[in-house]
């Protein structure tokens, strides 16, 4: 990942680093402990890599013994497939709350993209990704980031279900919109450093997909 990335994830492991002391916890200290080990986790991949995040390094990133980390999740693994979980859950919220709106089919595909854009076009969700696709090689593993991965598409889906008058509806334009979303986050030059397009240029080209997906749609 690029020195940007690093700067912006190690700003936020700097406010992490405190050291806990690993007493007895509240219910409620239990949970804001998880978070913070799941945060650091994703940001300490962002910066690094998934295999560069080792145990030691994501404990260091949350200001934590890896003995405080292995009390709440086990092992390496198992907190990876709670970061993973924790995304899926991230836009399982997101399609709970967000309102889709549009007269037309042009404005109904962009509501559909702004609402796709809004969970993966950040950054986390490139964390997510490596997360799954290291995971999945883990027979041990593999059924659980199944389940998951399945989650993840079913939140999708159930967005359509729940909106039948809206092109939310319509799978092939949510997979079409997402896949250009994803695949603009995931470029990368020959060293694997994230290329971010020109934001501008990147909306020009979905300003183009959206009129030619509109045009389809009205002629079917």
């Amino acid at each position: 990942m690029n020195l940007a990335m690093d700067a912006v994830a190690s700003g936020r492991a700097t406010r992490r680093r405190a050291r806990v002391d690993p007493a007895p916890e509240t219910r409620a200290a239990q949970e804001g402990t998880r978070q913070r080990v799941i945060d650091a986790a994703i940001d300490c991949i962002l910066a690094k890599g998934y295999y560069r995040a080792s145990s030691n390094e994501i404990a260091r990133w949350a200001g934590l013994t890896w003995g405080v980390i292995q009390y709440h999740f086990g092992t390496r693994e198992r907190l990876m497939l709670d970061a993973f979980r924790d995304q899926v859950q991230k836009l399982i919220d997101h399609s709970e709350v967000y309102v889709f709106t549009g007269e037309t089919t042009r404005d109904q595909l962009w509501s559909v993209y702004d609402y796709l854009y809004g969970f993966f076009g950040r950054r986390e969700y490139l964390a997510a990704l490596e997360i799954n696709l290291n995971l999945v090689r883990t027979p041990t593993t593999e059924e659980a980031i199944r389940t998951e991965t399945l989650r993840l598409y079913d939140a999708m889906a159930e967005v359509g279900h729940r909106n039948p008058a809206h092109v939310v509806s319509n799978g092939m334009v949510v997979e079409v919109l997402r896949s250009v979303i994803v695949s603009h986050r995931l470029r990368a030059d020959a060293t694997l450093t994230v290329v971010v397009d020109d934001e501008e240029r990147f909306r020009e080209r979905v300003t183009m997909l959206i009129g030619a997906l509109a045009d389809d749609l009205e002629k079917a």
